[in-house]
């Protein structure tokens, strides 16, 4: 946005980064001199969560009914 002819706010909606690291053997863990360059996506993404479904409703199934089938009955 521009008051007066100057910029005075800056609004981004996403920003791509690239970032020197150590990435080699140890994938950063340890940063002694940059070897990579690494594409790093900061951003926060805003999500809507829903609730899940529930399957053993849906479906019917009784889910200790499965209990008996892995034992020996030969005992």
């Amino acid at each position: 946005m521009t008051s007066s002819g100057k910029t005075g706010k800056v609004r981004l909606e996403h920003v791509w980064v690239e970032a020197a690291i150590d990435f080699i053997p140890s994938r950063s863990a340890k940063n002694k001199d940059a070897d990579s360059w690494v594409e790093m996506d900061p951003s926060y993404k805003q999500y809507t969560y829903q609730k899940g479904l529930d399957a053993v409703a849906i479906s019917g199934i009784d889910p200790q009914q499965g209990e008996s089938f892995g034992a020996r009955h030969d005992q």
